[in-house]
């Protein structure tokens, strides 16, 4: 999956699970941990590597949770990681709790936070994030306890809808107005469908 690397920073600020493997220099004990990072800053173009295998790439920095908060380091300037593989550890972050994901996934339309009517449209939304509504039913509304990424522990309102263009239609959960998810899905099971949303 690519993320562009502009919309992990900033507001968003994704964070993701990262091996003790890809850092050099940590004691051996510490390899087979996970370090919960933080996206902050993105390049377009930055020499990532060493040696032979520098290469110019998009790029991500980080900062480790624990030598910001642990170590009361607010200062750390962190790590720079290439995209792709920034990338590749954030699926394997959420691919076991995709709705997890959901507060990073944005699809280019701002989010708003808005209560839902009856027939699931959220009033005072753009059209161009309430056209996709179309092709979903609501269901009901539910409490979902984030698991990971800063809002873990917490919990969130969140709207559920059901697609009305499959046979057997999975629950797909709405949070404020994020409909990252509603267009994911179209885009993986019905693409003239998303190329229409969009």
């Amino acid at each position: 999956m690519k993320y562009p690397g502009s919309e992990q920073v900033d507001a968003l600020a994704v964070q993701i699970k990262i091996p003790g493997t890809w850092f050099n220099s940590i004691p051996a004990e510490d390899k087979n941990r996970l370090f919960t990072a933080t996206a902050i800053e993105y390049e377009p173009v930055r020499a990532c590597g060493s040696g032979r295998n520098i290469a110019r790439t998009e790029a991500i920095r980080f900062q480790v949770t624990e030598d910001v908060e642990e170590r009361e380091d607010h200062n750390h300037e962190g790590y720079w990681m290439r995209l792709d593989q920034w990338n590749r550890f954030r699926h394997d972050t959420y691919k076991n709790c995709r709705e997890d994901e959901l507060q990073y996934i944005t699809n280019g339309v701002s989010t708003v936070i808005a209560p839902a009517t009856s027939e699931g449209v959220l009033e005072g939304v753009p059209t161009k994030t309430t056209f996709v509504y179309k092709f979903f039913n609501f269901v009901t509304t539910e409490e979902h306890v984030v698991r990971l990424g800063q809002h873990a522990g917490k919990t969130r309102n969140c709207s559920l809808y059901t697609c009305n263009l499959c046979l057997k239609a999975p629950m797909l959960k709405v949070f404020g107005g994020s409909t990252g998810g509603l267009f994911k899905h179209l885009k993986s099971f019905h693409p003239a469908e998303h190329t229409e949303a969009t």
